[in-house]
């Protein structure tokens, strides 16, 4: 009996050790340089990114610290620009992805100065730690990430680096996978946005992966639902009328760690999800502007039918033709600009002026073109929608003397 007893204490001690012996940590080093405002089919990679980094933190296991450490978004042109904005802690999901938002790509890539930066701050502790590094572009700081890495594991670093590589060639592809490999970590080549949420998830998986005691799952009825989900603008918070929305927003579903839906159907500008009654998250965002938005909500979905509404922030602009200071009539085009760059591809609004009215717009903050002709002139400026004003626009369409 007394020798039983012995073996049951005995295993038991194994698994307290099992569990508690080098504690696993990680850090996510994240790409804020200039070229994360490129487009994969036709929306930014930082917006991208941004997504991606949510289904990480979805997938992720709580009882592993995690911090975020970022490069390239305060200056342009330094390489020292490297800030570490959580240090590793408990895992606050909404502090994350707030500070992942607000973040504005501006700089280099100082990609082996992060990784020296990181890893000399893991050393001090012999628990096991992994480098989740996501980058969009090769080394442009230093001459050899890779060397730094080999160096750094030399040291006796306990650290491991997965490296994502998203949206990159294949030189690029070579000096990311080096890094990876010279620490015993994988690589990941994402051409796209779903290879990207792809390669976060098995990143995930691999880093998570801990031994935890069993627990009896709580079964929890499903019923089937379904979400219309509305993007209204702030002007319209309060009325009872009805619109159909704005056009041209993204939408992402995500539920039991899944993602359900993601979409910008131009023609549905209210579409409606599939669901069941439980827990989701529900992410809108509108990339084309020079003030681009993104908003999420995690909310309750009740069996049956549900509404969830966001508001985008917007402004009002009046313009009006003027010949000898009366109105006349003309053709006004108001196109978005985009990292710095009118999209003409991307009409945001068309209409004619007359002797009795001027044009009326509601429209996203931020920058427009705007493009005019009257009385054989051609008329072209910038205007700037700001958050609850109305501004007017007169356009000068007296006739050239010849």
């Amino acid at each position: 009996m007394k020798r039983m007893l012995w073996w049951i204490a005995m295993g038991y001690l194994l698994l307290f050790f099992q569990l508690h012996a080098g504690s696993p940590r990680a850090m996510i080093i994240f790409d804020a340089s200039g070229s994360m405002w490129g487009q994969v089919d036709g929306v930014s990679k930082i917006v991208i990114a941004r997504h991606a980094l949510r289904d990480l933190l979805q997938d992720w296991n709580p009882q592993i610290p995690i911090g975020l450490t970022v490069y390239g978004h305060r200056s342009k042109g330094d390489c020292s620009d490297i800030q570490t904005l959580i240090p590793i802690s408990p895992l606050d999901r909404q502090r994350m992805m707030r500070t992942v938002d607000k973040i504005q790509p501006k700089g280099k890539t100082p990609i082996a100065r992060s990784l020296r930066q990181v890893a000399e701050r893991l050393r001090g502790s012999e628990d096991p730690a992994t480098i989740i590094l996501i980058s969009d572009g090769k080394e442009s700081c230093d001459a050899d990430p890779c060397r730094v890495a080999k160096e750094l594991k030399s040291m006796g670093i306990n650290f491991v680096a997965h490296v994502i590589g998203f949206h990159v060639d294949r030189a690029t592809d070579r000096q990311l996978a080096c890094i990876a490999h010279s620490t015993g970590g994988e690589y990941f080549s994402a051409r796209n946005a779903a290879a990207l949420n792809k390669a976060i998830r098995q990143v995930a998986k691999k880093v998570t992966k801990v031994t935890v005691l069993p627990t009896r799952p709580k079964v929890i009825r499903k019923e089937p639902a379904k979400a219309k989900l509305v993007a209204l603008y702030e002007s319209d918070r309060g009325s009872s009328v009805k619109t159909v929305g704005v056009s041209g927003v993204h939408w992402w579903v995500r539920q039991d760690g899944k993602s359900i839906y993601a979409d910008d159907d131009p023609l549905d500008h209210q579409p409606t999800v599939a669901l069941h009654s439980g827990k989701a998250t529900v992410n809108v965002s509108y990339p084309k502007s020079s003030h681009p938005q993104s908003y999420e909500k995690n909310v309750t979905i009740k069996p049956g039918e549900n509404r969830i509404v966001f508001y985008l922030k917007d402004g009002k602009l009046r313009i009006e033709a003027l010949n000898q200071g009366r109105r006349t009539k003309s053709s006004v085009y108001l196109y978005p600009i985009v990292n710095g760059e009118a999209d003409e591809m991307s009409e945001m609004a068309w209409c004619i002026t007359s002797p009795e009215k001027g044009c009326n717009y509601r429209l996203p903050i931020g920058e427009y073109l705007l493009k005019g002709s009257c009385n054989s002139r051609k008329l072209q400026g910038k205007v700037e929608v700001k958050e609850g004003e109305e501004q007017l626009v007169r356009l000068d369409c007296t006739p050239v003397k010849q």
